[in-house]
């Protein structure tokens, strides 16, 4: 467990430190002793019904400590004949929430990007459908403006297929 990315903690059936090592000591922000119990690592920390598994054989739960957000694995250990403790395995998601914080901003960007064009092209082309008697110079003013809002979207749509990690390696945006 030294060399472990991941942290790992485990603790005997009375809450007393078995073991850390020092990926749970970095990722906790804290250096940890062997005096010390699950309450002082983890307080706060308790277990509600919809952190189990669906089988009950370890919890998960999201943990913030020093600028990190941690997701916490907890499960049963069993050390030799003593009863069983608990190993907690830290994963630091920060990154990853990060990361999922910036695609949420992206895309509500290029919803907002997309939205209002795509409205102008609508509401002019229904007007053309509808509205059968409009003068060749109001139509070609309006057909100008579904061409300009349908120009002002193709930028957004590259973006878009250039972050399609599908797309990504097969695209050539010209």
């Amino acid at each position: 467990f030294q060399h472990m990315a991941d942290g790992v903690v485990a603790f005997d059936s009375g809450g007393r430190l078995l073991h850390v090592n020092p990926a749970a000591m970095r990722m906790l922000g804290r250096n940890i002793d062997e005096n010390m119990t699950y309450a002082d690592i983890f307080p706060n920390v308790q277990a509600e019904e919809g952190d189990y598994d669906n089988e009950n054989r370890f919890i998960e739960i999201d943990y913030s400590a020093k600028n990190r957000i941690l997701k916490i694995f907890f499960a049963p250990i069993q050390v030799g004949d003593k009863e069983p403790g608990i190993m907690a395995v830290l994963h630091d998601i920060t990154e990853e929430r990060k990361l999922d914080q910036s695609r949420k901003e992206f895309v509500a960007n290029v919803s907002h990007e997309l939205r209002t064009p795509l409205t102008n092209i609508k509401g002019y082309t229904e007007t053309l459908l509808n509205i059968h008697v409009l003068d060749a110079e109001t139509r070609s003013q309006f057909l100008t403006v579904v061409y300009t809002e349908t120009d002002r979207t193709t930028p957004t749509a590259k973006d878009l297929l250039i972050f399609t990690p599908r797309d990504y390696n097969r695209m050539e945006v010209k």
